[in-house]
């Protein structure tokens, strides 16, 4: 529907019957960035591109790469890592897999990265005072789109309903709807870049500016203006932008939204706290399941501010 929409290509058209899509999961859950970064580990990616390249090869089909999928994170936040230190190793992640693909398959451009952005999980923790240490993380994710080009947004996962307790990784990962649904947004970030040629950025800040007790954060806005969305996620205060004194006092006293700014007004000058969106989140109970709530858009961290999309 989305290509027949957006751009007036019939899905079924006899085309298509020369174009095969193969797609692949890597990925072993509860690993940490280092882990995967691991020969043992890594090796599934060179061994899946192998394959690739080989069914190719046996059918007489060109092979062409243009991007690939990276979903970790949740791990690294539990482990206090620091948004340079996560970084520095997904851009050394990236390497390996555009090295290989290159090398395997012989390509001559690099592929784009597609990532998500992971909830700052509250399961770990209710303090969220100056010196909470788990936006390492999900900051790494926001300065990678904003400084590099060759990673590309799908979407925040916070939207989405977590699993419940009666399942293996209740108030932590999805639920299969919404993984469904999660999968839909990388598809269409990989529709946007490959069709259209639209290197989709999200909504992130692209710079931040103080005038007296005023703090204004221009975004990039896909679909402008930006909303305040109360719908499909549970308000939380302040929209859920903080401004935190290293005493732990919070300074705002109200949340503007404009077209493409927010702006955030502090009872005092907030020269030396800190702004930060989206750590927040309730504790849940869970019958004697000894987890706090760590994910979802009624409990978990989580904000309220979206494009018009």
């Amino acid at each position: 529907e989305i290509l027949e929409k957006e751009c007036n290509i019939d899905v079924l058209a006899n085309e298509w019957e020369e174009h095969y899509m193969i797609y692949s999961s890597c990925g072993t859950g509860g690993l940490t960035i280092d882990q995967l970064l691991a020969q043992d580990q890594y090796a599934y990616v060179d061994n899946t591109i192998k394959l690739c390249k080989y069914l190719c090869d046996r059918n007489g089909w060109e092979i062409d790469m243009p991007a690939w999928v990276w979903m970790q994170g949740e791990q690294d936040i539990k482990g206090k890592m620091s948004s340079s230190e996560y970084k520095a190793k997904l851009l050394q992640m990236h390497d390996k897999v555009c090295s290989s693909i290159k090398a395997i398959t012989g390509q001559a451009y690099r592929p784009k990265c597609i990532i998500y952005q992971p909830s700052c999980q509250n399961i770990y923790t209710l303090d969220y005072g100056f010196s909470n240490p788990y936006l390492g993380v999900p900051t790494a994710f926001t300065e990678l789109l904003r400084e590099n080009d060759e990673f590309i947004a799908s979407t925040p996962v916070y939207i989405f309903e977590p699993c419940k307790i009666e399942t293996l990784g209740a108030w932590v990962h999805l639920d299969e709807i919404s993984y469904h649904i999660l999968g839909a947004y990388n598809g269409y970030t990989l529709k946007k870049w490959c069709i259209d040629g639209i290197a989709n950025k999200g909504l992130i800040p692209l710079n931040i500016s103080l005038s007296g007790n005023s703090i204004t954060i221009t975004y990039n806005v896909p679909c402008p203006p930006l909303c305040i969305d109360e719908s499909i996620v549970k308000k939380v205060p302040n929209f859920g932008f903080n401004v935190v004194k290293s005493d732990n006092t919070e300074l705002i006293t109200n949340v503007e939204v404009l077209r493409d700014r927010v702006k955030i007004n502090c009872s005092e000058n907030p020269v030396g706290a800190k702004l930060r969106y989206g750590l927040n989140g309730d504790k849940v109970s869970l019958q004697g399941n000894p987890y706090v709530s760590g994910a979802g858009a009624y409990h978990g961290a989580r904000g309220n501010l979206r494009d018009s999309q």
